[in-house]
């Protein structure tokens, strides 16, 4: 994928017009599939907000019956990943470079974009560029 594609599936997250962009295109489908992890997890806090829309729509009690919803808003009041972006994604003395930057008020998903993002260069390192 090209950095306009990328701009155009995860627009929050090529917020600057100026984000740096130069991989070999053997890394590209290392960076779609760590970018598909995060966009994963970043869904599944809108999903479980429409669950609970449904369910008190229906007069259901949370409170009572679906306690992990309560729970899972306890921890996460607002969406860990909105203040994802990525500032840039280069190859830098042949090793993918992701440097990218969060909010660190949920230490579950910055560890957990800490994980996809090492995976990633530590996969590219392997893969021969030549």
């Amino acid at each position: 994928m090209t950095l306009t594609e990328y701009q155009e599936n995860y627009p929050s997250w090529f917020r600057k017009p100026n984000c740096g962009y130069s991989i070999p295109t053997e890394w590209e489908e290392i960076i779609y599939e760590a970018l598909a992890c995060i966009a994963y997890k970043s869904k599944r806090w809108q999903e479980v907000v429409d669950i609970k829309t449904k369910l008190l729509s229906e007069g259901k009690d949370i409170y009572q019956d679906y306690r992990w919803i309560v729970e899972y808003f306890e921890n996460n009041p607002t969406n860990p990943y909105e203040s994802f972006h990525i500032q840039q994604l280069k190859e830098k003395f042949g090793s993918l470079r992701f440097y990218w930057s969060m909010s660190k008020q949920d230490p579950e998903a910055w560890g957990f974009v800490d994980g996809i993002v090492t995976l990633a260069e530590g996969l590219a390192s392997y893969m021969d560029t030549k």
